[in-house]
């Protein structure tokens, strides 16, 4: 695992200067099973210090020269991690140790807002037919409430100036062209002369059968909304809608990958420009 404990990382920002300026006067011992591979790249690629790491009851060396560092990996039942700083007669200058209340420490994974929400299909592990499903259903739904919208012109009046930013059915579909770039084609193939489903919102509102149904009338027959096809369905949806009302995107854009919370969005509906930029905040940074 990537995830280096809390209590690891908070002593490695203070143990790694030290062992730098006094390399034959200091030594780190820690003692961890997850995060060793994010330590070792640290510490012997970037930081030029051999390590040593104890796994599956067998030694291996990092680099050249006497260790400096020294891993622990192969602690047998519940140890909390620590971290110990010592001198050259093993000595400690000082020690941390994991406490209850420290918190989890997670990454965060991230993707170019272009071809973002192909990428966050493939996560959930659809197939092509699936994947190109659930592409048409997200962007219809998408389309269909821009339509809504431009019919509301209760909420224009609300919006006074600031209308211009509304999901409209031409940004609905630039931004899906940018978020599915592999499957552009499918966006393309999408009849705007006809009034279109919008799988969302019988997603949303529990009408499983009924969304299936939508999908598999898209001539995708392996693209069924159940399970995460659901939720993918509903945040992709919300996604688009929030970035419809950026005033421009970059397309370098890089937008995390750890879905947002479910009730963080409503999925088929505007959200108003708090909202949207809430979303978007918690797109960019996680």
């Amino acid at each position: 695992m990537r995830t280096i404990p809390q209590v690891i990382l908070q002593g490695l920002m203070d143990s790694f200067t030290a062992i730098q300026h006094l390399p034959e006067n200091s030594r780190l011992r820690i003692a961890t099973l997850t995060g060793i591979p994010t330590i070792v790249v640290w510490a012997q690629q970037i930081l030029g210090l051999t390590v040593k790491v104890e796994l599956n009851a067998q030694s291996h060396i990092f680099g050249e020269g006497p260790p400096t560092v020294y891993i622990d990996g192969d602690r047998r039942g519940y140890c909390p991690p620590e971290i110990t700083l010592l001198n050259e007669t093993d000595d400690a200058f000082f020690r941390l140790e994991k406490a209850h209340e420290d918190p989890i420490l997670l990454p965060n994974q991230r993707h170019s807002v272009k071809d973002y929400g192909t990428m966050t299909l493939r996560l959930s592990d659809n197939d092509l037919d699936r994947e190109r499903g659930m592409v048409y259903a997200i962007v219809t739904s998408c389309i269909t409430v821009a339509r809504e919208l431009d019919k509301d012109r209760v909420s224009k009046v609300r919006l006074q100036n600031r209308w211009t930013v509304f999901p409209s059915v031409e940004k609905v579909l630039a931004v899906s062209k940018l978020l599915f770039a592999s499957t552009e084609d499918v966006v393309n193939t999408i009849n705007l002369s006809q009034e279109l489903p919008c799988a969302a919102r019988q997603a949303h509102t529990g009408d499983e059968r009924e969304g299936e149904k939508t999908v598999h009338s898209l001539s995708y027959p392996d693209a069924p909304l159940h399970c995460g096809g659901t939720k993918d369905l509903l945040y992709l949806t919300h996604v688009i809608l929030v970035l419809c009302m950026a005033q421009g995107i970059d397309e370098e854009l890089e937008l995390s990958l750890d879905s947002l919370e479910e009730s963080v969005y409503m999925p088929f509906k505007l959200p108003d420009a708090s909202r949207a930029f809430d979303s978007l905040g918690a797109l960019l940074y996680g």
